[in-house]
């Protein structure tokens, strides 16, 4: 008996429900019956092209099986599910015949690749797929970038999280949704966080799927949500739909994704007050230790390739009662909502900045340009480069630290009930070191004094607040 196997495949599933490739495998099916061939195996990619060149992972499994013999024949339902790229074919026949797969069928017909002409008419048909793929993205490119000089968004694809599927009016639920996260990230929480908070309120995808890391955080630095409109990774204009952030706010996203990937934060942080602490007596960041009877300290860290001293510690849950209860307390004092709340002098910085970035990043490029051109050498262009770098490093840092301001709006003078869900589930340690984070610069541990004893002094305990 002949086995065989299926593969099914749709470029984009605009109504996210598998149906395309649930027609095509219940034809490839009937085909494998009329047959009499006996189906051991089915693969499938839902909403991937087979032009873009991206993965399919379906695709993949279907070809290590067939080169380890596990099947006699493949049935897709046209030659164009299989693949569009003239290249991929040539790779596909030549294991194909490798394998010494017997037959290749369609429901349009079959292919016998060791025939010369069935190869070349599947050659042919190969690269005619090409060029209408080709055909098509040259048409929706046209297309979208008229609708961009009209400020329309962009058209084809899934429906954004947060609008309608035509792009220009909000879906409520999902807009409030987005600007909770926007708020939280600017605070300084990160993606994981907030992606837990979506998994906990139940908040899905456009296609009902679970968030993704990558998918979130790309989402979170989208111009799209503050009604810009980009073109080839460039701001061309601003767009005719309701933004849900601000401008400002989407240009805090990007300020805070630039500083990530140069410190890349803690995503699996497991004590309130993580990065915070400083040792009094040689001013090196404390780190948390677990203890052999339970509970855990913060010490200066004492490892042989660290510059701590080794000699402060101080018991976590004692520390961190007492920085989580003064935080609560100054987010509640009338000077702090004055302060919070003026956000000219802030805004007026934050545009400075991003000029100054703006002049860095265009400074690198001419030194680029230079040394194309043979006016610099390489030892010239590397020494500028990093000089360049450490200045968008430290102004990136700087913008960073304005970030926090949007997030504590909402939290002023509700001190009360932010100790009440101090303690909720839904209040992670990553939340609240955010939160922590938005007031205050660094906690300095001072040592203890002789008559201390065994007891807690507050005394040691120094925080050093953000202006």
């Amino acid at each position: 008996m002949t086995h065989a196997a299926i593969y099914t495949r749709l470029s984009v599933d605009r109504e996210s429900d598998g149906l395309g490739v649930g027609r095509q495998l219940e034809d490839c099916r009937a085909l494998a019956r009329s047959r009499g061939w006996q189906v051991v195996a089915e693969f499938e990619d839902n909403d991937v092209s087979a032009y873009s060149g991206k993965e399919r992972p379906g695709y993949q499994q279907m070809l290590t099986r067939m080169d380890a013999g596990e099947f006699d024949a493949i049935i897709v339902y046209n030659q164009d599910r299989l693949t569009r790229r003239p290249r991929e074919f040539e790779d596909f026949a030549e294991r194909f015949q490798a394998a010494k797969v017997q037959h290749f069928a369609t429901c349009s017909g079959d292919l016998d690749f060791a025939q010369g002409d069935s190869l070349l008419t599947a050659r042919i048909f190969a690269a005619a797929a090409a060029h209408q793929s080709d055909a098509a993205s040259r048409r929706i490119k046209r297309k979208n970038d008229e609708r961009a000089a009209k400020g329309l968004p962009h058209a084809g694809g899934r429906r954004a999280f947060g609008y309608t599927s035509d792009g220009l009016a909000l879906v409520d639920v999902e807009a409030a949704a987005f600007r909770r996260a926007a708020e939280r990230y600017i605070a300084g929480e990160p993606v994981v966080s907030i992606l837990r908070a979506f998994e906990g309120e139940g908040i899905r995808t456009t296609t009902g799927g679970e968030w993704r890391l990558g998918t979130l955080t790309k989402m979170l630095a989208s111009p799209r949500y503050a009604a810009l409109v980009q073109r080839h990774g460039e701001i061309v204009g601003e767009g005719v739909w309701p933004a849900i952030i601000s401008r400002h706010q989407h240009e805090q996203i990007v300020a805070r994704r630039a500083r990530d990937r140069i410190v890349r934060p803690r995503s699996n942080r497991t004590h309130l007050l993580t990065g915070l602490l400083r040792c009094g007596r040689c001013g090196h960041t404390m780190v948390s230790q677990s203890l052999p009877k339970g509970g855990s300290i913060y010490r200066c860290n004492p490892a042989p390739d660290t510059p701590g001293c080794g000699g402060m510690s101080i018991r976590a849950h004692l520390v961190e009662d007492l920085i989580a209860r003064a935080v609560l307390t100054r987010l509640d004092t009338p000077r702090l909502f004055t302060e919070v709340n003026d956000t000219s002098a802030e805004q007026a910085e934050a545009r400075e900045l991003e000029a100054v970035l703006t002049d860095l990043r265009r400074r690198q490029d001419d030194l680029t340009d230079m040394f194309t051109q043979g006016q610099i050498e390489r030892h010239q262009l590397a020494r500028g480069n990093a000089q360049i770098a450490d200045q968008i490093d430290a102004t990136t840092r700087r913008l960073a630290t304005l970030t926090t301001q949007p997030a504590l709006r909402s939290l002023i003078g509700e001190a009360e009930s932010l100790a009440d869900l101090w303690n909720d589930p839904d209040m992670t340690i990553q939340r609240q070191n955010a939160i922590i984070r938005a007031v205050l610069e660094h906690v300095t541990i001072h040592e203890a004094g002789k008559k201390g004893g065994s007891r807690f002094d507050p005394r040691r305990v120094e925080p050093i607040w953000r202006a």
